[in-house]
């Protein structure tokens, strides 16, 4: 899938995926101006006859070593779900996706209001519909959020991979994304790429996920009822933790917090005490949510230790460059570390 602009990085990735057999979709009317849902409607449609699914990429995915062969076993012990191998380190889809590697999980859901579209494949049937879905909306309508919508109406789980399979390209936005600062995957390394997606079962049924917002800084937490249900509210994550009866950040100078705050003195010109409460909050409910979820938490795995690394500069990107900055972002890696380690034993104090 891809737009004049950018034909050359998808020519790239056909040359890439030799032997697989992947086709140009481009913009078809590229003249009108840069629209995904016109392009995706048309990538969407090109489903070959007799296929059983089928697999979209964009322009600025990276592939991961032997990324189309993975698909393809994928797609066998999952045919009837859709199958999401990339989200972004700083979405609510990446929160989910750390609490599922902390358990050892190789899938979680998508829980995001919108459907990581970077690289995704789908039964044909969906795929197929998604053209007459999409054509009575307005051009200028984000491809991602009506795949959401078209997944939802189809009655379809959307799986995201614990790895990620492939990467998102540092390129410049076709549609002015650029005020999201950088956008790589939460979990992505060449070395997890190449060995693909584990086999095991999805953690599923998440009712709580902890989010660091981007967008206004603050600790955030999407709550629903029923973990069958696809409808999530926004609550502030120190009223969820206050719920069930947990100080995650104490400013008394003796606790957890305190003392990993004060192993950041570099950072001090760069961040404020509350803002570092905040990623400490969210951190610390990941690993509170992982730990309720399963007896057997693992920080150390690649998968986990890659996830967790990626929470802080995925949440101050617009605050820390993390290409400009990167030993800021190894203290706040070990930091979060501390947060998350925090959060399975408040887990741990709550059901003792």
């Amino acid at each position: 899938m891809t737009h004049p602009a950018r034909l050359a990085r998808a020519q790239r990735l056909v040359r890439e995926a030799e032997g697989h057999d992947l086709r140009l979709v481009c913009d078809p009317a590229p003249e009108k101006g840069p629209a995904t849902l016109r392009t995706a409607r048309a990538a969407w449609a090109a489903v070959e006859p007799g296929a059983t699914h089928h697999l979209v990429v964009t322009d600025d995915t990276v592939f991961g070593p032997g990324f189309l062969d993975h698909v393809e076993r994928a797609v066998r012990r999952r045919p009837h779900q859709a199958l999401v191998f990339f989200t972004e380190w700083g979405s609510r889809t990446a929160s989910a996706l750390r609490i599922a590697a902390l358990c050892g999980r190789p899938w979680t859901e998508v829980v995001d209001f919108y459907l990581p579209d970077l690289a995704l494949v789908m039964p044909a049937e969906v795929a197929r519909g998604f053209d007459d879905y999409a054509a009575s909306l307005p051009e200028d309508t984000l491809s991602d959020h009506v795949l959401h919508d078209h997944l939802a109406r189809a009655g379809m789980t959307a799986l995201v991979s614990v790895p990620n399979l492939v990467d998102h390209a540092d390129v410049p936005s076709l549609i002015q994304h650029e005020q999201m600062g950088l956008r790589p995957s939460a979990c992505f390394t060449p070395e997890l790429a190449a060995a693909g997606v584990p086999e095991g079962d999805p953690l599923t049924g998440l009712t709580t996920v902890p989010f660091f917002s981007w967008w206004n800084l603050q600790a955030e937490c999407f709550v629903r009822d029923d973990g069958t249900s696809s409808e999530w509210r926004k609550e502030q994550l120190a009223v969820v933790l206050a719920r069930r009866g947990l100080t995650a950040a104490d400013d008394d100078g003796d606790g957890p917090f305190a003392s990993a705050v004060g192993r950041l003195e570099h950072l001090s010109g760069l961040l404020s005490r509350s803002l570092l409460r905040t990623l400490w909050l969210t951190a610390y409910g990941v690993g509170l949510i992982a730990a309720e979820r399963s007896s057997e938490i693992d920080m150390t795995s690649a998968a986990a230790r890659t996830s967790l690394r990626s929470l802080a500069p995925g949440g101050l990107r617009r605050i820390i460059d993390p290409q400009a900055s990167p030993q800021a972002y190894e203290l706040l890696n070990a930091f979060v570390e501390s947060a998350v380690r925090s959060g399975v034993e408040g887990r741990e104090r709550v059901s003792s």
